[in-house]
């Protein structure tokens, strides 16, 4: 049913609906280099900038969680018996201790790197890795 015209077809992607890499870049301009190696020996909390290869991702581990939209905090799964005899899921959020149902799928990664020094594992979340993918977890569940 397509016509015949010889013109070739491409299918093209979502585009990212802003510059991620771009705005990484210069918020990380002042950053020390480091490597994996001088990570793991340093004691000290601090912003640093780390060039690696991303091996994997670990799938021991889900790439998602639900968070209550209100509190931004991981909810918890549960069940509730109704006096019908019926069985009601729910969410509890962890930060207000209260029954929520607007919850929402955060991203949570688990990813083996490496670079010429050593390898480790890093967890990336929902704001810096929806960011790099330009689709909201959400949106990759449906």
């Amino acid at each position: 049913m397509l016509p015949s015209d010889g013109l070739a077809l491409t299918i093209m992607g979502p585009k990212p609906r802003f510059q991620p890499l771009r705005l990484r870049e210069q918020r990380s301009l002042g950053l020390p280099l480091k490597t994996i190696a001088e990570l793991k020996a340093s004691y000290e909390v601090e912003k640093v900038k780390i060039f690696c290869t991303v091996l994997q991702i670990d799938l021991d581990y889900s790439w998602y969680y639900y968070a209550h939209i209100k509190c931004n905090k991981k909810v918890f799964q549960s069940m509730k018996l109704l006096s019908s005899g019926a069985k009601k899921i729910f969410y509890r959020s962890e930060k207000c201790n209260a029954e929520v149902s607007a919850v929402e799928a955060r991203y949570w990664l688990h990813l083996d790197v490496m670079d010429s020094t050593r390898e480790s594992k890093l967890m990336l979340f929902d704001s810096f890795v929806e960011q790099i993918i330009g689709t909201p977890a959400t949106a990759l569940l449906e």
